[in-house]
């Protein structure tokens, strides 16, 4: 069996292509954590511009001209959306007021990428994506989790027949945001949230599923958490759930961020995954390493370790930890300006994430009822 090198990967799309970067402005709503730790910090190191940012607390706006120069700050987001010059608006609210947010940021004719969860509820996604569709703007969802590297190069081993025909996949988390959240005064909001671990972990897991096994959608989930009375979240914050497809394909999904220890030993906490194919499998963490095998042109194996961290002056705040994770933040917005010039649907476009809120709230419904829930339950409910 060949072990592949680094020129390997070369022959791989898992790092995002920017075009026409000078041709847009971006303005941020919401300029708290994700947006200066991650998201303007991403953007600028893409060489786009973020010329204006809006946020409901002064200290924010204060924050982002002190650390990026962004001197165009509103309190009221409708100021920023009346600016003729941006022609991008990146929604990084919680999911709370996003919805009128966006459907106003469309209404003016801006291009949305919009943070995830997209929505809470299908009604609310399907009248977002209907509304951009009426508006004739591009419509993205921020799924980082997508274009980490490990996950971006599994996508890429799945698409071009590595691993032959998919069957299993598996995704696993731990970690102990019931605590760290509940600890925080900024975070703490979080612990309020009776569907925290379906909708704010699940927009991720589901999605990423989906990813995995191609853009299917599962046609049932069986979910269920489990509480054992220590929480601080009102959110059941461990639930397993196992995902039916259509092609033959078993998907499991574990999530825990309950742990009250995530680290044993030498363990990352964190987010990992499996992926079997009858022709190989790809295995890793999502964010820092994978490893593959594949019997496909004779037989060939590799092992990745993307982990070395930023530059102080590239990752100022500490927040994008390595490569990884700029790029992962960076491709929905690189897949949205590919839609702004091509006209067509990007991958993490709003249509398509209606598929991964569907699955989403499936699971919770599951969870809810004792039994296995089909997404186009949702659908036909609008749950």
């Amino acid at each position: 069996m060949e072990t592949v090198d680094d020129s390997f990967l070369s022959t791989l799309a898992y790092r995002p292509v920017i075009t026409h970067a000078k041709a847009h402005r971006i303005g941020v709503i919401g300029a708290g954590r994700i947006a200066q730790q991650r998201q303007i910090p991403c953007y600028r190191n893409a060489g786009l511009e973020v010329v204006a940012a809006a946020d409901v607390k002064q200290e924010a706006l204060d924050r982002a001209a002190e650390n990026f120069g962004i001197t165009r700050g509103y309190l009221d987001y409708r100021d920023l959306l009346a600016q003729p010059d941006i022609d991008i608006v990146d929604i990084c609210t919680n999911t709370f007021p996003r919805k009128q947010i966006t459907l106003d940021a469309l209404a003016a004719r801006k291009h949305v990428l919009s943070e995830k969860p997209f929505a809470r509820n299908y009604a609310d996604a399907v009248e977002i994506v209907e509304a951009a569709d009426a508006s004739g703007v591009q419509l993205a969802v921020h799924q980082p989790t997508r274009w980490y590297y490990p996950c971006a190069i599994a996508r890429e081993l799945i698409m071009k027949g590595y691993l032959g025909d998919v069957f299993y996949i598996e995704l696993r988390m731990h970690g102990n945001q019931d605590t760290i959240y509940y600890e925080d005064p900024v975070t703490r909001w979080h612990t309020e949230l009776k569907d925290h671990i379906f909708v704010e972990w699940g927009a991720h897991h589901f999605d990423l599923c989906r990813w995995f096994a191609g853009g299917e959608t599962p046609r049932h989930i069986s979910a269920f958490g489990t509480v054992r009375g220590n929480e601080h979240f009102k959110s059941k914050m461990a639930v397993s759930a196992s995902c039916d497809y259509a092609s033959g394909i078993v998907g499991c999904v574990s999530m825990d961020q309950a742990s009250r220890f995530p680290r044993v030993g030498n363990t990352r906490i964190g987010m990992n995954f499996r992926v079997e194919g009858t022709q190989g499998v790809v295995a890793g963490d999502m964010v820092f390493d994978l490893a593959f095998e594949s019997r496909i042109n004779g037989g060939i194996s590799g092992q990745f370790d993307f982990s070395q961290p930023l530059s102080k002056e590239e990752d100022p705040f500490g927040y994008m930890w390595c490569a990884s994770v700029r790029d992962g933040h960076l491709w929905p917005m690189a897949e949205l300006i590919r839609s702004i010039h091509t006209g067509e649907k990007g991958l993490c476009s709003g249509r398509d994430n209606l598929h991964s809120v569907a699955s989403y709230l499936a699971a919770m419904k599951s969870d809810e009822l004792h039994r296995p829930v089909g997404p186009e339950e949702i659908v036909q409910g609008l749950a």
